[in-house]
C-alpha cells in the first residue's frame, strides 16, 4: 500500500512493556531527566516528571517596542488633529499587542506539564501556577506504546498507542520553535511512566 504524502506518520515509537523492574525504571527516568533537550524538568512526588519550557524571550523583548510605539502614537495624536483618530486606533492596537505579549510571557513562565503515576493509571496535566487547567488519564493496561506523530507543516504530537495500533489519546503537542528531540523526550518519559503504572497493584491510588 503506497504511503500517502503529507499525512500523519509515526516517527518514533516507545513500547510499554514489563521487562524492567521498578528500580530499573527509576534509574532510566533519572537518566532521561539528564538528557532534556530544552527547558527544565524534575521528578514529581509520584513516579513521573514535571516539564517547563524555556522562558519566552521573544514575547518579553517584543512587548517593549509595542508598548513604546503605543505611547509615541498617543503622544503624536495630541499634536495632529487631522490624524488624531487614526493615531488613537493605531495606539490602541499596539497597546493591545503589547499586553498580549506580556500575558504570553507570563503564561509561559507559569505553565508546567506533568506526566505521573496515579495507581494503575497514567495522568498528564497542565498547570498555570497552582491552578490545573487541563488533565487527562488513561489506564496503563490500554497503553501499548507511546508514539511521536508528525504531519507535514505541523509540529510533532505525542500520542498514546493502544491495542491494534489505535491512537487512544494525545498527551503533548510541540510548538514550532521547540527542538526536534523534545517530542521524543516527552514520549520516552511517558512510556516509562506507563511501564511503572503497570507495576502498581490494582485499586491502589497515588
Amino acid at each position: 500500500m503506497a504511503e500517502t504524502t503529507g499525512g500523519p506518520r509515526s516517527s518514533r515509537r516507545f513500547p510499554v512493556d514489563l521487562r524492567d523492574t521498578a528500580e530499573e525504571l527509576d534509574a532510566r527516568l533519572n537518566r532521561l531527566l539528564r538528557m532534556l533537550p530544552t527547558g527544565s524538568a524534575e521528578r514529581s512526588d509520584s513516579f513521573g516528571f514535571v516539564f517547563r519550557r524555556e522562558p519566552d524571550a521573544f514575547s518579553a523583548i517584543a512587548a517593549g517596542p509595542m508598548l513604546g510605539t503605543a505611547l509615541l502614537l498617543a503622544e503624536y495624536t495630541r499634536h495632529s488633529a487631522f490624524l488624531s483618530r487614526v493615531g488613537l486606533v493605531l495606539s490602541l492596537g499596539f497597546f493591545g499587542v503589547g499586553v498580549w505579549l506580556l500575558w504570553r510571557f507570563a503564561r509561559n513562565a507559569m505553565a508546567r506539564f506533568e506526566v505521573i503515576v496515579q495507581g494503575h493509571e497514567v495522568v498528564w496535566r497542565t498547570r498555570l501556577g497552582r491552578f490545573e487547567v487541563e488533565s487527562s488519564r488513561q489506564d496503563s493496561e490500554q497503553i501499548v506504546a507511546v508514539l511521536v506523530v508528525q504531519q507535514e507543516g505541523a509540529p510533532p504530537r505525542v500520542m498514546l498507542g493502544g491495542p491494534r495500533h489505535a491512537q487512544i489519546a494525545e498527551v503533548f503537542r510541540s510548538r514550532h520553535l521547540d527542538p526536534e528531540r523534545l517530542a521524543a523526550w516527552i514520549a520516552e518519559g511517558t512510556a516509562l511512566v506507563a511501564c511503572r503504572a503497570s507495576l502498581e497493584p490494582r485499586g491502589q491510588r497515588g
